[in-house]
């Protein structure tokens, strides 16, 4: 047996209203992955800035250098690992956050002379803890506008 309902004026509304809903949860979201690619952006960052390092001291180019540690962030030494983070948000479905640096992926993920340095990891995992908190306040605050 079928059944056709059609809806009244207040059942439209509600209807109409839900729609908004989700456009406003996606605007939300979008919002909130925006700011968490902001802050891991920051957080990668500083960890190359201002983490203490505890890999080998050495001399080049008249200067004294500490490396990082295996597991660390890598040190800063140019300058230039440190200005290639970025992210990028594609929609309210997707970020990508991650460093431009040309040697970034040997750093990440390490050679057969070197370990891996992990400072786009790093920097997500510590970062992590931040994502549901931002992502209910986009969504709350787009919810009550």
């Amino acid at each position: 047996m079928m059944f056709s309902l059609k809806p009244d004026k207040a059942t439209k509304k509600v209807l109409l209203d839900i729609g908004k809903l989700d456009k406003d949860i996606k605007k939300g979201i979008k919002s909130g992955l925006q700011e968490l690619g902001a802050n891991m952006v920051r957080t990668g960052e500083n960890q190359a800035l201002n983490e203490p390092k505890y890999g080998r001291e050495y001399k080049r180019k008249g200067r004294t250098h500490r490396a990082s540690a295996p597991g660390q962030s890598p040190a800063l030494d140019t300058g230039n690992y440190f200005k290639n983070f970025d992210y990028e948000s594609h929609s309210w479905k997707s970020m990508e956050f991650g460093n431009n640096a040309d040697y970034a992926e040997f750093l990440e993920f390490g050679t057969k002379r070197m370990e891996p340095r992990p400072g786009v990891e790093n920097a997500v995992i510590a970062t992590q803890r931040n994502a549901r908190v931002i992502l209910e306040r986009k969504i709350k605050d787009k919810l009550l506008k």
